[in-house]
């Protein structure tokens, strides 16, 4: 059976954001491999190899051919065309939504347990214990984890050097590589002695080079040696894993900007109040919508005081 391909444009495109570092080895691959079927909706419509003039009436048409499948099947059928577009026309492409535009079902992730046994944890006894000198690179992924509520790829690729001028001039760093879907985010940093230490010791452990990946390592080799095996200190220090320290963040964020514990403690802020926090924390950990904020901090059951 001949092997199918993407169209060589989407290819090239790919490649690009690889090489940009927007997306890795990884997501391109599985984008590539969703991407298929809407060439094969478009070679149904008699506009095989034909990408030009894309319209969102296209993707909204194409989408419901998708009925059937299962609801995140569906949003990653979406997204894939949503990142391959948005690639070809240099960012100009305005997403199609799943849920506004085309009318699929939300994802449902709420989580259900707690990522420490209390959302207050002195930061500074956390901070200390995440420190592991045999894995000095994978202390700093996780500080970062920490503070800026970083996913682990984009704490791995964050550029040391730059966010520690960024922080210097304007308390934000810039997150650019290793974000989901290539979007880039600035995040403003409430200034603090955690905050310029994991900075500065970035900074020196990135040197020249572009990230703090050992130089003569891969993305895949860094993870598989070093990010794996700190995962067995993480897990000594009651910490499950990478996503759960973003989870920390966006508990202890919320606790800031309510002064109510967060509802996976039992939380139960003003509803405008809590609406205004999430949509922060959802800003702040890379997301469009303030629902997803359910994946980190639990999902409000009750409205709530008014």
């Amino acid at each position: 059976m001949k092997k199918r391909n993407v169209l060589p444009p989407v290819k090239k495109a790919l490649q690009q954001a690889i090489y940009e570092k927007t997306l890795s080895y990884a997501s391109a691959a599985s984008v590539k491999s969703k991407f298929l079927k809407f060439q094969d909706y478009l070679e149904e419509k008699g506009r095989s190899g034909n990408l030009d003039n894309i319209t969102k009436e296209d993707v909204l048409d194409y989408s419901r051919t998708l009925e059937g499948y299962s609801t995140s099947y569906k949003h990653g059928l979406l997204s894939a065309v949503n990142v391959v577009l948005t690639h070809l026309t240099y960012g100009a492409w305005v997403p199609v939504t799943g849920v506004k535009d085309c009318g699929f079902e939300r994802r449902k992730f709420v989580r259900t347990e707690k990522p420490l046994e209390t959302y207050d944890t002195d930061i500074n006894n956390l901070f200390h214990a995440l420190i592991n000198e045999r894995h000095k690179r994978a202390t700093i992924v996780a500080h970062a984890c920490l503070l800026f509520g970083l996913r682990l790829k984009e704490a791995v690729l964050l550029d040391y050097q730059q966010s520690l001028k960024d922080f210097t001039d304007n308390k934000s760093i810039q997150v650019k590589f290793g974000t989901k879907g290539g979007r880039p985010r600035t995040i403003k940093v409430e200034p603090d002695q955690f905050v310029i230490d994991t900075l500065v010791r970035g900074a020196e452990i990135q040197a020249d080079h572009y990230s703090i990946i050992p130089e003569d390592q891969t993305w895949i080799q860094f993870c598989r040696n070093e990010i794996y095996r700190y995962r067995e200190h993480l897990k000594k220090i009651g910490i499950k894993s990478y996503k759960d320290l973003r989870a920390i963040y966006a508990c202890r964020k919320y606790y800031l900007e309510t002064d109510s514990a967060p509802p996976i403690y039992g939380g139960k802020a003003n509803k405008n109040i809590d609406l205004s926090a999430r949509k922060k924390i959802a800003a702040d950990l890379g997301h469009n919508r303030a629902s997803i904020s359910n994946s980190y901090i639990g999902k409000s059951n009750e409205k709530g005081s008014k």
